[in-house]
């Protein structure tokens, strides 16, 4: 397979300046012919290394954001999250390591130097160095009475308080963050665990590497050991997977994820507030009578953390409430399409106690009543008066019908008033920005544990395309957009992957040096870019929650290299019989994820310790240089 795929490439050989030999050339210095590199062809081979790269990142980054958009969909979105996700994450590793061992026999010893740089790189570095970006970003100052991150702003704080302040005397002390201490708990031990297939085969390789001709039964040694190794990373990782499943419905982490991803969604213009609850009631377990938003107060719950994310923004005095004028805009932002005309009609239902404004409360309910599915009587009563998006429509419509009133309500949607909506929009930006720091404060006063934080949100725009269509054709649309990218993905990932491992093996030989190193540094930058890039985003909102999704995500990717890619790895040493001869790079793996189970067990992780982490990346290569240079270990 891997030699059909290299056919679609450019021949490394046939580089200019680099290996330009005839085809049937035995003996190149015969004919005068050099075989040291030139400059130039170094350059062409780094070239395409680059573009190769390019590539699998591209793919990569296709793969996390056609899984991550199922997110969107509440009946499937615990399996998405807690199975398909952390799976297609592992998924280009596994691929580089996977081409890497099936070329030519006679040159498979150098090319798994590749595949164990792309796992001991991808392991290392996702621990390491985005976990060191992590606390850098996400850190906030430390109580020094409680020892305890300052998430939230104490009730006698002045009005100049932050998160982080600028005057800490030793900040690699006083700064740092603080996650979910079950979550990392469970993370740490979940690798300590996965990493035992690492001891199983390597201690083989040192009690088989003692015999009188060590090379020549070195493989047949190993086979069954390897064969141990491969069902024991499977067990483990199905058993990870199981337990990921069986938790999902419980998993706060998971549930912050999948509410994060629905308020962006909100916020770009990807869905209408309907479309991101849409058959919420009934979706996940089956029964709109037990699961419903009304009757489930867990539900409900997560549905108002989304909702007053976008509320607050409008409440510039934090009294709670807000006006006709603000509501016109907060609906907006919300994606319900409405009208002037109708806009009455929103205040007066909202407006239940007439007082002229709407409370938190009050807004809540009515959108809780807009969301709900077609069936029950408050939905059938709230689509009556203002339609599955918004708009007046009459009670006595039937579904077809409405579907088509509703587009052309969208089609034909007043284009002033969207105009209007956006320069009204300015005229708030100030004021939404100087109280947004205070509503959050409020919220984190008065909230409890996993509701303390300061959830500020960055504003990210995406171009707004389904949020003014019926949920049924938003969710349509999504699950296509999320195969189509899923699907991409992985055939650029599969195609290119084996170019990539020729290209990396190649460079070691013109470079001089071990492939392994090389495979160490670009496989990672090329495959795992997208979790460093989410990792840092979710720590720089500086809340305890996001700073959890942060590094157990990272934990989560380094179980995947213990089971998935670790056992790609051992079924090529077992089906091709290869020998396992990387002890250097297994002690570096295992010294680093030992390092590593006790930072995630510290509840604070300060700035000084996040220098600790990141000086654990160039330690590991120093110890595989040091145990193969010095030690004589393979």
């Amino acid at each position: 397979m891997g030699e059909t795929l290299s056919k679609l490439f450019v021949p490394l050989h046939s580089l200019p300046g680099l290996y330009d030999l005839p085809d049937q050339c035995i003996e190149p210095q015969a004919y005068g012919i050099s075989l040291d590199p030139t400059f130039g062809g170094i350059v062409q081979l780094m070239f395409l290394g680059l573009v190769y790269g390019f590539v699998l990142y591209q793919a990569s980054n296709m793969i996390a954001d056609g899984s991550e958009l199922l997110l969107l969909l509440p009946e499937v979105a615990p399996i998405v999250g807690s199975v398909v996700i952390p799976v297609l994450g592992a998924l280009p590793d596994s691929a580089v390591i996977l081409f890497s061992g099936l070329g030519d026999i006679h040159e498979a010893k150098e090319q798994l130097q590749v595949g164990v740089g792309a796992l001991a790189g991808s392991t290392i570095m996702l621990l390491t160095i985005p976990w060191t970006l992590s606390i850098v970003a996400g850190r906030v100052s430390i109580s020094k009475s409680s020892g305890r991150c300052c998430y939230a702003k104490p009730a006698n704080a002045p009005a100049s308080w932050k998160k982080l302040r600028g005057d800490e005397k030793n900040p690699w002390r006083n700064t740092g963050v603080e996650a979910d201490a079950q979550a990392m708990r469970s993370g740490a031990r979940n690798i300590g665990l996965t990493a035992i297939s690492y001891l199983i085969i390597q201690g083989a390789a040192f009690a088989y590497k003692r015999g009188d001709d060590p090379e020549a039964g070195l493989a047949a040694h190993e086979k069954v050991f390897a064969a141990i190794g491969l069902i024991l990373c499977t067990a483990l990782f199905l058993r990870y997977l199981y337990k990921q499943v069986r938790g999902s419905k419980d998993d706060k982490v998971l549930q912050n994820i999948v509410d994060d991803k629905r308020a962006y969604a909100l916020k770009s213009g990807m869905l209408s507030l309907q479309g991101a609850f849409f058959n919420t009631l009934s979706s996940e377990f089956g029964n709109s009578q037990q699961s419903g938003l009304l009757e489930s107060e867990h539900r409900k719950q997560r549905f108002e953390s989304v909702v007053r994310k976008f509320f607050r923004q409008y409440d510039v005095n934090g009294d709670d409430s807000i006006d006709a004028h603000e509501l016109q805009l907060l609906l907006a932002d919300l994606h319900i399409q409405h009208t002037k005309e109708n806009l009455n009609n929103f205040m007066n239902e909202m407006d239940t106690d007439g007082d002229g404004k709407i409370h938190f409360t009050e807004f809540l309910d009515s959108m809780i009543k807009l969301v709900k599915p077609k069936g029950s009587d408050a939905a059938a009563q709230n689509t009556s008066r203002y339609g599955s998006n918004g708009s007046t429509v009459r009670s006595d419509v039937a579904d077809d019908q409405l579907d088509e009133l509703m587009e052309h309500h969208v089609n034909n949607s007043p284009s002033a008033v969207r105009r209007n909506i956006e320069s009204q929009r300015g005229q708030l930006a100030r004021a939404m920005s100087s109280s947004a720091e205070r509503n959050g404060d409020q919220e984190a006063q008065s909230g409890d544990g996993d509701n303390a934080d300061n959830d500020e949100e960055e504003e990210e725009e995406v171009p707004e395309d389904l949020a003014d269509l019926p949920p049924e054709k938003q969710r349509r649309i999504i699950i296509f957009r999320s195969f189509r990218l899923m699907i991409t993905g992985t055939v650029l990932v599969l195609l290119f992957s084996d170019a990539m491992v020729d290209v990396m093996g190649q460079m070691g030989k013109v470079l001089g040096i071990s492939s392994f190193y090389i495979s160490f540094i670009l496989a990672p930058l090329a495959s795992n870019a997208s979790e460093f890039i989410a990792s840092y985003s979710y720590a720089l909102k500086k809340t305890s929650k996001t700073v959890t999704i942060s590094l157990t995500s990272l934990t989560g990717a380094a179980i995947m290299n213990n089971t998935l890619c670790l056992g790609v790895f051992l079924a090529l040493v077992y089906f091709r019989g290869l020998a396992w001869e990387f002890s250097a790079e297994t002690i570096s793996i295992l010294f680093v994820e030992s390092c590593m189970i006790f930072v995630a067990y510290q509840r604070v992780q300060t700035l000084r310790m996040a220098v600790f982490v990141f000086s654990l990346f160039p330690l590991s290569l120093v110890i595989v240089y040091v145990l193969e240079n010095v030690f004589g270990l393979d």
